[in-house]
């Protein structure tokens, strides 16, 4: 007997320690029979097939012979999300046992959506399957309702005890049903979490209570960049040790987006923080906001009006940004560059500048546009190259930007 496990999707190691097992490696077929799609790179991959829509995977293990005789089967829902990569996810129990025989292994992946079409219980997992002298779904089987095309799958034969690794070459009859425009408009949920910048812890439960958020894109009007009301949803406050804003949201959602956070006080400025979401987006749609010291802030906005010869909050908006490495401390003599504008680095007592970052990480922009992308460069470090954003009318953008050990 062997026991068996699911390997990575593209490549892993096998546990050559353990002859008792063996593992299932999972590629894409190349063509001409039922093609995969390609990256940009011309190359099949998980991350080449896009997923806005759920899917359900059925794995099976029979006889070689006699497909009556099933050693193992097994229904997988993998979450709609940017890419079939999560089919990884999927796993064998570690007691399952195969006999020592040639067997077949089946894997199928349908689309929620057209299993439901199809008149089958949205929480079943199909028990048909065809497949063709190639090992590929048999199309041409397909010919009543309720046996829709699986949109991946193949079947294959192999020798449990003579080999480690069975490799599987799914076929892509139907790929287009995992994204289709019903799925990429379904509502999206955002969920949002608010850090505090220097501790990066996230805002109490006291403070959250106060905070109100809401969510959208920016909007240019009379050479302003604004966050306007009218294009912004409010999320609600989820209430617990780590609070969360959650709202459900009409898809799809491409570009970037937003979160505005702010308190009703007389005087107090809305934080932005943005950030660019991927498209296809399908399920959550997490999001990171930021709320500085006020304290923190007021400082700045003093250093910088002082620099400014005015006594006002610039209209304009202004960004304040820090500059972290992986453990969230400050980046010391970090040099960041946005897209366009120009970059001032407070010191640390927040009475005078530095040539690049201080010991606080600080940096300012008073003219760098909503969409910026920023680059840090530092000693040892490089950014991870996710830092959007820019300033909006009468608001606090923060800018945070991370850097990790350069490679």
């Amino acid at each position: 007997m062997r026991r068996a496990w699911l390997i990575g999707l593209i490549a892993a190691a096998v546990a050559c320690g353990d002859p008792d097992q063996f593992g299932l490696r999972v590629t894409w077929s190349q063509g001409p029979i039922q093609a995969c799609p390609l990256t940009a790179d011309g190359v099949t991959s998980c991350s080449a097939i896009a997923l806005s829509c759920g899917a359900r995977a059925r794995l099976r293990i029979v006889d070689a012979v006699d497909d009556t005789r099933v050693f193992f089967t097994a229904c997988y829902d993998v979450p709609p999300g940017d890419d079939m990569c999560g089919l990884r996810d999927v796993a064998l129990p570690s007691a399952i046992e195969i006999p020592n025989q040639m067997v077949r292994i089946q894997l199928q992946v349908w689309s929620i959506d057209a299993l439901v079409e199809a008149g089958l219980p949205a929480a079943e997992c199909p028990t048909f399957g065809h497949f063709d002298v190639l090992g590929f779904p048999q199309l041409n089987a397909y010919l009543i309702p309720s046996e829709p095309v699986p949109a991946l799958g193949r079947e294959i034969y192999f020798p449990v005890g003579q080999r480690e690794v069975a490799t599987i070459e799914l076929g892509c009859p139907r790929a287009d049903l995992l994204d289709t425009p019903t799925c990429q408009t379904r509502a999206l949920d955002v969920e949002a979490t608010l850090l505090v910048p220097g501790s990066w812890r996230s805002v109490s439960t006291l403070e959250a209570g106060s905070i109100n958020v809401r969510f959208g894109p920016t909007v240019e009007r009379g050479g302003d960049t604004l966050l306007d009301e009218r294009s912004l949803i409010p999320l609600d406050l989820v209430a617990g040790p780590e609070p969360r804003w959650r709202a459900e949201v009409g898809g799809p959602i491409e570009g970037l987006r937003c979160l505005q956070a702010f308190v009703v006080t007389a005087g107090a400025v809305p934080v932005a923080a943005c950030a660019e979401v991927p498209a296809p987006v399908a399920g959550a749609v997490p999001m990171v906001g930021y709320w500085p010291d006020p304290a923190l802030v007021g400082r700045v906005i003093e250093l910088v009006n002082a620099l400014r010869g005015v006594d006002e909050f610039p209209s304009q908006g202004i960004v304040i940004g820090f500059v972290i490495d992986r453990d969230n401390q400050p980046v010391l003599g970090a040099t960041v560059t946005p897209t366009a504008g120009t970059i001032v680095y407070p010191n640390l007592t927040l009475d005078g500048w530095e040539p690049a970052t201080g010991p606080s990480g600080l940096f300012v922009s008073l003219d760098a546009p909503i969409a910026s992308h920023w680059d840090a460069t530092a000693p040892g470090l490089a950014d991870d190259d996710r830092a959007r954003g820019g300033v909006i009318a009468n608001h606090v953008t923060a800018v945070v930007v991370r850097m990790d050990p350069a490679l």
